[in-house]
Formats: structure tokens, C-alpha cells, sequence
């Protein structure tokens, strides 16, 4: 994946929009890519109240898990995105198999 690219596809997808949300003059092909965009999931660390989670989202990324340790910022991410879900608790002290079944994967080998 080139990174220029996808950083000029990025801030494209962020001024234009999904074709939906007034992106339709957007050029032939990136339309298909902007979809495509929507099949890329993220887990937020260290995730305070959610700003990073709501760019993502705004840029057509599909949120998977929130971590932050800080009970605070939990309830006001909470706030923010009834709906996630969330860990609050220290990153060092999660464990891959925790990770894991907080997003519905079964323990990889």
C-alpha cells in the first residue's frame, strides 16, 4: 500500500464524503475505494473521551474496541459512544486472550 496514496485518499474521503454525505463528484474508482474503506476496523488505545475514534468513524472506519485506564475519560467515551465497547484498565496489564474476547475472536495459536 503506498502511503501518499492513502493519505491523499484519506483527506479526499474527508472533504468529499461518502457518496452518500455529498461524495458523489468524487473521481470514477474512488467511490469503490471510499466502500472499501468502511471494511477496515480499528481498536483505539489509550482512547480519552474519543476523539480519535470519532475521526476514524467520520472517515468510514469501523470501531472494534476502546482501552483506556483512566475511569473519567471512560464515562465521558461512554457518553460519546453509548454503543462501543470498552476496557478500563492499564495496557500493560491486558493480555492478548482478554483482547481477544472483548472483540469475539477465539484464542489464536
Amino acid at each position: 500500500c503506498n502511503i501518499g496514496a492513502s493519505a491523499n485518499l484519506g483527506r479526499l474521503a474527508l472533504e468529499k464524503g461518502p457518496p452518500d454525505k455529498g461524495g458523489a463528484d468524487m473521481p470514477m474508482g474512488w467511490q469503490q475505494i471510499w466502500v472499501e474503506l468502511g471494511n477496515i476496523n480499528f481498536v483505539d488505545l489509550f482512547s480519552g473521551v474519543g476523539g480519535f475514534s470519532s475521526g476514524l468513524i467520520e472517515a468510514g472506519y469501523k470501531h472494534i474496541l476502546s482501552v483506556d485506564n483512566n475511569k473519567y475519560c471512560k464515562d465521558a467515551y461512554s457518553i460519546n459512544f453509548p454503543e462501543h465497547k470498552f476496557i478500563l484498565k492499564d495496557i500493560s496489564k491486558l493480555f492478548k486472550e482478554e483482547l481477544l474476547g472483548s472483540i469475539g475472536k477465539k484464542k489464536s495459536t
